[in-house]
């Protein structure tokens, strides 16, 4: 294994601030009795008049759910990346728990209790809307997996975890902002644990080094 997987310092900070500035700059409009004109329509497009067949979209959709989490962790061992399962399975649980967090803090229900004629397809979901988990799950381990994957690979796992996203509005769980405020989670809570575990372990490691011997 290589002293650093995926991306460095620096590009690692951006993601982190990109991801808490996504959070934050979805959670500003949040009103527990209110959605905006320009969410609502986005929601009503996706929502009603976007057809998807209902169970691949729902098999879909389970990329999002916490049984992703030991999937990835399950295959990077296989696969014999430790640190990729390490990254994957940190930054999981730490997107989970988060995503509990931010539902206490910022409150709005789910579409069919702040809005009119919502199609809900499946079993209705479940507590609060914002944010969606499933969204900030997907995206994390979409985000833990990239730096192992050529552009093909990268290209899948992220279109996926967009489609989960996608999903959720269609289903009737989520608003459009629920979605963008997980994808911020998951940013966020990927490169905390990538600064954790693989960054800055790196980075330690180079400065014991001997002055002109090559990084572990």
């Amino acid at each position: 294994m290589n002293g650093r997987e995926g991306p460095g310092l620096s590009t690692t900070l951006v993601v982190l601030a990109v991801g808490l500035a996504v959070l934050g700059l979805s959670a500003l409009p949040i009103d527990e009795h209110h959605i905006g004109s320009l969410e609502e329509d986005v929601f009503r497009f996706i929502n009603d008049d976007l057809w998807l067949p209902y169970w691949p979209t729902w098999l879909l959709m389970q990329l999002g759910s916490v049984i992703v989490v030991p999937l990835v962790v399950g295959a990077a061992l296989v696969a014999r990346r430790r640190r990729l399962a390490v990254t994957a399975g940190v930054a999981g649980t730490f997107v989970y728990i988060m995503g509990k967090v931010v539902r206490h803090w910022i409150v709005r229900g789910r579409p069919a209790r702040v809005l009119e004629e919502v199609v809900v397809r499946g079993d209705p979901a479940l507590g609060t809307g914002y944010l969606s988990g499933h969204m900030g799950l997907a995206v994390a381990m979409a985000a833990a997996a990239t730096p192992y994957l050529g552009w093909r690979g990268r290209t899948v796992v992220w279109a996926l975890a967009a489609f989960v996203g996608l999903a959720r509005i269609h289903v009737g769980a989520h608003m459009p902002l629920d979605v963008v405020g997980g994808a911020g989670l998951g940013l966020a809570g990927w490169a905390l644990v990538h600064l954790a575990v693989t960054v800055l372990p790196a980075l330690r490691a180079e400065s014991r080094a001997p002055a002109g011997a090559a990084p572990a």
